[in-house]
Formats: C-alpha cells, sequence, structure tokens
C-alpha cells in the first residue's frame, strides 16, 4: 500500500510541506542567532520565534 493510500487526500501537498520546512528552519536559525551572546542578543525575539514556530507546528507548549 502507497503512502497516498494511507494518508489520503489529508496530506499537505509536497510544496506546502517544503514551504513550512523552510519557514521553520529561517526561524530556528533567526532564534539561535539573537540567543548567542554579543551585540545582537535579544532574547525576547528569539523567544518570539520559537513561540511562532510553536503556533505553525500547531503545539501548544
Amino acid at each position: 500500500m502507497s503512502a497516498y493510500q494511507e494518508i489520503g487526500p489529508t496530506a499537505l501537498p509536497r510544496w506546502r510541506v517544503y514551504t513550512l520546512a523552510r519557514e521553520l528552519q529561517f526561524r530556528a536559525g533567526r532564534a539561535a542567532e539573537l540567543a548567542t551572546e554579543g551585540p545582537g542578543c535579544d532574547v525576547i525575539k528569539a523567544q518570539a520565534e520559537i513561540d511562532a514556530i510553536r503556533a505553525i507546528l500547531g503545539a501548544d507548549q
């Protein structure tokens, strides 16, 4: 049985999965950069990026 037959039409299209993955990758990288030491450190903005990732993934906490 193929994955499509198991999942059915509820699966996201490949392009949507790719775009979400790229957005998550960008946001995670930005959060890591903001959380590092130095003049660009901004933990509040880093946490905002993490919260945005959680919202995209649909995670409550």
